[in-house]
C-alpha cells in the first residue's frame, strides 16, 4: 500500500486571502479554535513553526429588550 501525501502550497495567493476574508465571520471562535487544533495535528513536527495570527473578532453582543411596564 502506498501513501500519497497531499501537496501544500508554501505561500499565500490572493485567492487564499480573499477566501479567508470572506469566510472569517462564518464560524464562531470556539469552532475555529477546534479546527485549528485538528489541522495542526497534521503538521510536520520537524518543520519550524512560525505563525502570524490576527486578533479574533469580538462575538456580536446581544441586547435584551427592557421589560414593559404596565399600570
Amino acid at each position: 500500500m502506498s501513501t500519497h501525501p497531499e501537496t501544500v502550497a508554501t505561500s499565500w495567493t490572493t485567492a487564499d486571502e480573499d477566501f479567508f476574508r470572506v469566510t472569517r465571520d462564518a464560524f464562531g471562535s470556539e469552532f475555529l479554535a477546534g479546527a485549528g487544533v485538528l489541522l495542526a495535528s497534521y503538521d510536520d513536527e520537524s518543520a519550524p513553526a512560525t505563525v502570524a495570527s490576527a486578533p479574533a473578532a469580538p462575538e456580536p453582543a446581544t441586547v435584551a429588550a427592557p421589560t414593559p411596564v404596565t399600570t
